[in-house]
């Protein structure tokens, strides 16, 4: 069974919540942003001890200038991944009993052993898969036939999967 399409921008955001890629760079930013407010904490009670230091006054604005900066970058880095995967690239996915091979239209295929799947995640748009390479792949539902869903089912049944 070969499915054909080109991925749309709501499927990858999709497919970044159903993997958790969105989920670990929101918490890495919040990380960052304590991290940010614990060191402008400390040079702010520096000011309060000495408010003649410049250099505490400096880095206590460049602490707070760089909290929004951090979700700025994370903004437009998430944009940036949707943009290049929404690129308009054909992709097809083949199934086979054991295995599945994704390729693009410029004829670059990675194949993937059903082993090899670490999750699979489904909601009303795709199926996502995640590798154990921490590769993601998408097959969106909105290109698939009843007939082809209901292999699509048998093919994933008994991998663990995800939160939907």
């Amino acid at each position: 069974m070969k499915i054909i399409y080109i991925p749309t921008s709501e499927e990858i955001k999709s497919v970044l919540l159903l993997t958790g890629k969105l989920d670990s760079t929101r918490n890495t930013v919040i990380l960052r942003t304590i991290l940010f407010l614990f060191g402008f904490s400390l040079f702010a009670s520096a000011i309060v001890n000495n408010p003649s230091n410049g250099t505490y006054w400096v880095v206590a604005t460049v602490c707070v200038i760089f909290i929004p900066v951090l979700w700025i970058i994370r903004y437009f880095s998430i944009k940036g991944m949707i943009s290049k995967a929404t690129d308009g690239t054909e992709f097809s996915v083949e199934f086979f009993d054991d295995k599945l091979f994704f390729k693009t239209e410029n004829g670059i295929g990675t194949e993937v052993l059903k082993e090899n799947i670490q999750k699979f995640s489904q909601n009303r748009l795709v199926y996502a898969l995640l590798t154990r390479q921490e590769s993601t792949f998408l097959i969106p539902k909105r290109v698939i036939t009843q007939e082809q869903t209901v292999k699509i089912e048998e093919f994933f049944n008994g991998l663990e999967k995800g939160d939907n």
